[in-house]
């Protein structure tokens, strides 16, 4: 049995292109899913090329090297994602948003040759000094050597953009634009949805003394439902969205996650991501459409659109439509038709939805549906769990290949603030 290794010995860098295709051959055994090497490393480099959440730099593959040999073997490797957030400060009052950044972690891997002996936990130790101001963290333990330099940014920007002194009302469209993006500007958090249980990526903490991505068991819910034979005029209450309504749906997503965000207790930080950010709603159902070398025939839709009864169309009427997101092709999460993404439905909606649902599903093969981040007491549950004729499951995910999201928190690093409440857990900020 070889030595562990002295962990203070590896450092953490932005790969070089021959290290992004060494982390790409090790995720190439855990994900191939029947693919072929060159199907799979030409689907990896389309992903970079065509997917508007990979463009300007936002998706980064990171490894663990050894610091005598920062250009050579990799011994870990995972991907980043920089998105755009929406943060209020505890004690703040409903109108004062700021915007912010983020990232989602994704690919997280070690060659086998290097399994278990501590590398994948020490590159996400090293990470969070990445993806956060220092200054924010604790400090860097002597332990694990000296720290990495964290990338020059071409523009530094704060992990947070304030409002100009004595402005208290901004509006949405002013926060979306926010800072603009460097390199890696420093952010207030990042999430990671683990397939391996909860305790895993928690123990890859922040320094000596803050945990790393805590999953919590009552947010990590999902319901499971059986879909049905369509029924005639199953439709007729919803408009069918296909991509290219994704983008005119998106400001009512947008206005609805800063809704939430502003109604969010006071007694803590509370932050969601911002969903205008480049590629953020697309990412789930279009994935695997964009990066496939032969995509899947026909139009995949993207979502469910509630018909209004009223004649004039508002801005604040379309602030309140009801839509559903949706992801019908996505092999990484799983064979089931997917809600990415709940905005406005209510209770009473739910009858004709899982209908129209019913028809979706049929057209794909899908036999169940699947909702994330509905927490079981949740009047919507509660309506799933009323249906009559049709088989729900509501409960926690599972630990293996559960999706399970956790969120590392860097707005206060001391120890002493309140972790930021991420306020919105459905599965379109997935990564």
């Amino acid at each position: 049995m070889s030595a562990r290794p002295n962990l203070s010995e590896f450092t953490i860098v932005p790969a070089s292109p021959s290290q992004v295709e060494q982390h790409a051959r090790a995720a190439f055994v855990p994900w191939s899913r029947n693919r072929s090497w060159e199907t799979f490393w030409g689907e990896a480099e389309k992903e970079k090329r065509a997917g508007t959440w990979a463009q300007d730099d936002a998706m980064v593959c990171w490894v663990l090297v050894r610091k005598d040999r920062v250009h050579g073997d990799i011994y870990a490797g995972c991907e980043t994602y920089r998105r755009k957030a929406l943060y209020r400060r505890e004690g703040s009052e409903e109108s004062e948003l700021e915007s912010a950044w983020m990232y989602g972690i994704a690919s997280v891997v070690t060659p086998v040759n290097h399994l278990r002996m501590g590398f994948a936990t020490r590159m996400l130790q090293l990470l969070h000094y990445m993806l956060a101001d220092p200054a924010t963290l604790p400090p860097f333990p002597e332990a694990w050597g000296s720290p990495p330099p964290r990338p020059i940014h071409r523009n530094p920007s704060p992990h947070v953009s304030r409002r100009p002194l004595g402005q208290r009302n901004v509006s949405l469209a002013s926060l979306q634009r926010g800072p603009s993006p460097d390199f890696l500007p420093a952010s207030i958090a990042s999430i990671l949805w683990s397939d391996v249980g909860y305790t895993f990526y928690e123990k890859c903490s922040v320094g000596e003394t803050l945990p790393g991505w805590v999953a919590n068991a009552k947010e990590n819910t999902e319901i499971v439902w059986s879909l049905l034979r369509p029924t005639p005029g199953a439709l007729d209450d919803w408009e069918v969205l296909d991509r290219s309504a994704l983008r005119k749906v998106t400001p009512t997503i947008a206005s609805a996650a800063a809704a939430s965000l502003a109604s969010a207790p006071k007694d803590a930080p509370a932050w969601c991501i911002d969903p205008s950010s480049p590629g953020v709603l697309s990412f789930v159902p279009f994935r695997d459409v964009d990066s496939a070398l032969e995509p899947p025939p026909g139009v995949l839709n993207v979502g469910l659109r509630l018909k209004s009864k009223s004649p004039t169309t508002t801005k604040s009427s379309v602030e309140q439509d009801t839509i559903v997101l949706l992801a019908l092709h996505n092999t990484a999460i799983g064979p089931r038709l997917l809600i990415t993404n709940l905005c406005n439905v209510q209770p009473e909606h739910l009858p004709s939805l899982l209908r129209a649902l019913d028809v979706l599903g049929a057209e794909i093969g899908r036999a169940e549906g699947w909702a994330f981040g509905i927490a079981p007491d949740h009047p919507l549950a509660e309506a799933w769990k009323a249906e009559t004729g049709r088989r729900v499951t509501v409960g926690p995910r599972a630990d293996v290949k559960g999706h399970l999201l956790g969120v590392a928190w860097y707005g206060k690093g001391d120890g002493r603030g309140k972790r930021g409440t991420l306020v919105d857990t459905q599965m379109w900020g997935w990564c």
